[in-house]
């Protein structure tokens, strides 16, 4: 037998005509299912030599996926994340356009989400940098900023997103410059939502000349205020911050004394009051709340 004649019968073996219509078996033995040879039930595939789709159905390749992703999650990151910096133009505008279409969507995901994890949300919340910035401090850190985003100069006035079907002007985000620099004024800029998001804890330079809409002169402010311009701003903190948390079991509230380290992380609770009457006046203006 010929290697020609051994293709055609290898082909043969996965492929039939039925009622004209070319049928492929999808090579996952516990499925072993006869399917139209289309978009609609395989993924097309560059490398495949004999018909341009995979052995396997869309169904059975998406549950493999899903099983190596979750057997490791911490690789799949990673993974993603390298496509998304390599592909970083065309993966930023796709990713745009789908927030911008499916902005609804994702809200009411998230607000699902975080209803149904609740402790997860605010373990979240104590391990990924609270803010330990003032209402007078970032006052002047927008005034300085001129109210836009330091990273692709979106103003405040045009900051707007969709919430419960309307569209609302949203407050410019406190962002981290560097993602695991110090958590107060000196490592804080204004950006939008997009760039916010978009960021997450890349680093800073080489996320931002990635983007279209990435400006040398704003790259340099950006610079300037975090090594300089904070300097005449920042305000001297104790070492703890007082964090408002809602109880689980109703709509009230108690109040934990945190210890920080040198960055202004949370390290540890110091003690906790059920009544805010019983915290001293000169810590209540440190408050900082989680829903």
């Amino acid at each position: 037998m010929t290697r020609k004649e051994r293709n055609k019968y290898n082909y043969s073996l996965t492929h039939k005509i039925i009622n004209g219509v070319e049928y492929k078996l999808c090579s996952n033995k516990q499925h072993n299912e006869w399917l139209p040879m289309t978009e609609d039930h395989f993924y097309k595939w560059k490398y495949s030599k004999s018909d341009g789709f995979l052995p396997q159905c869309k169904i059975c390749t998406k549950e493999n996926v899903n099983s190596r992703n979750a057997k490791d999650p911490e690789k799949h990151r990673k993974s993603s994340k390298n496509y998304r910096d390599k592909h970083a133009g065309k993966y930023n505008e796709v990713a745009r356009q789908w927030r911008e279409d499916n902005s609804e969507r994702k809200y009411e995901y998230e607000k699902d989400y975080y209803v149904k994890n609740p402790d997860k949300f605010l373990i979240y919340i104590k391990n990924h940098r609270i803010h330990d910035i003032t209402e007078t401090e970032w006052r002047a850190c927008l005034k300085i900023f001129n109210n836009q985003c330091a990273y692709c100069g979106l103003p405040f006035e045009k900051h707007i997103v969709l919430r419960n079907g309307k569209y609302i002007i949203m407050n410019l985000h406190k962002e981290h410059v560097d993602n695991i620099g110090y958590n107060d004024l000196r490592n804080a800029v204004p950006a939008c939502k997009y760039c916010n998001s978009q960021k997450h804890d890349s680093n800073m330079e080489d996320w931002y000349r990635k983007q279209e809409f990435f400006a040398e002169k704003r790259l340099q402010f950006i610079y300037w205020w975090v090594n300089e311009g904070y300097k005449d701003y920042i305000e001297d903190k104790p070492p703890y911050k007082v964090v408002k948390e809602k109880n689980q079991d109703n709509n009230k509230f108690h109040w934990n004394l945190w210890a920080v380290d040198g960055k202004r992380n949370l390290i540890g609770i110091i003690a906790t009051k059920d009544k805010k009457k019983d915290l001293n006046e000169d810590i209540k203006k440190y408050l900082i709340t989680i829903n």
